[in-house]
């Protein structure tokens, strides 16, 4: 599955990506990020992939002009509940801060509200990446009580929260990129 939008593509993750993002996930400037920081070996990565559940798990590339440039998902998802637990991570600093998480985040969130049952998404953001926080409170996230506070932070988005949030950010992007979504089923 693709999805495109707002000039990116999320491009369903499949096994012959697993080495790149591994790279990208050992890499310093994102592991220390991330709740796991250990280094990943090649069969870590594997039994991760082979766990993943098609109805649950939607990982995404990012990709922009053809090249690959990172990793979003809304995973664990409870449909029952409606809610799913969302990340995000860029696997260069030169686009870090730039339109391109924007628009992924956008375009995964705008997939999610309006072509699924999804009503909300929770997060967890490290104490130590103030950066991402502020990122993710802008995108209309909000702080849910969480039992490791010292460690990250647990966040939630519901879909009202985030038309609120982001909806002056969404025409800009629609008006830019088109208004609608394309979804490609592979």
């Amino acid at each position: 599955m693709t999805v495109r939008g707002f000039g990116v593509e999320l491009v369903r993750l499949q096994r012959e990506h697993i080495e790149m993002v591994r790279a990208w996930r050992n890499d310093d400037g994102i592991s220390r990020f991330m709740d796991f920081r250990q280094h990943i070996a090649p069969e870590q990565q594997q039994h991760w992939f082979d766990g993943l559940n098609l109805a649950t798990d939607f990982y995404f590339l990012i990709r922009e002009k053809g090249n690959f440039h990172g990793l979003i998902h809304c995973s664990h998802i409870d449909w029952e509940r409606h809610v799913g637990q969302s990340g995000l991570f860029i696997s260069s600093a030169q686009f870090q801060g730039t339109h391109l998480p924007v628009a992924a985040s956008c375009l995964m969130l705008e997939y999610f509200f309006t072509h699924t049952s999804l009503l909300s998404i929770e997060a967890k953001v490290m104490c130590d990446n103030p950066i991402a926080l502020n990122y993710n409170l802008s995108l209309g996230f909000s702080h849910i009580p969480s039992d490791a506070p010292n460690r990250y932070h647990k966040l939630w988005l519901g879909k009202a929260e985030f038309y609120t949030a982001f909806d002056m950010n969404l025409n800009l992007l629609r008006k830019i990129h088109g208004p609608n979504l394309e979804v490609i089923a592979q």
